[in-house]
């Protein structure tokens, strides 16, 4: 179920962790390609390209971070199957992981 967000089903799981990663690296990925392009077309040579690259990282950057976050709180409340407890939530950890942290139901 691509573009929509959805809970309780398990296949939907593994879909929530590779949204949130996609998000979450893909914001570090975007200023590591953009913010280079940033530093060689400065501000004083070529302020139009250097105005269109920040806006693109500025407004990219909030979009990945932004889906990121949607999926995070997705995660948190998606319940385990076997369980039906919080799937990634512990007292120790609620680091995304395949593994369920009470039951140990794994959902690959």
């Amino acid at each position: 179920m691509k573009g929509v967000i959805a809970l309780g089903n398990p296949e939907d799981y593994p879909d929530l962790v590779r949204r949130y990663w996609r998000g979450f690296l893909g914001g570090f990925a975007l200023f590591a390609i953009i913010g280079p392009l940033l530093f060689i077309f400065g501000q004083r040579h070529y302020p139009v390209v250097s105005g269109v690259l920040a806006m693109v990282l500025g407004v990219g950057f909030l979009w990945c971070w932004g889906s990121a976050v949607a999926a995070w709180s997705a995660i948190l409340r998606f319940r385990c199957p076997r369980c039906g407890k919080r799937f990634a939530l512990s007292c120790l950890s609620s680091w995304p992981t395949s593994t369920c942290k009470h039951c140990g139901l794994f959902l690959g």
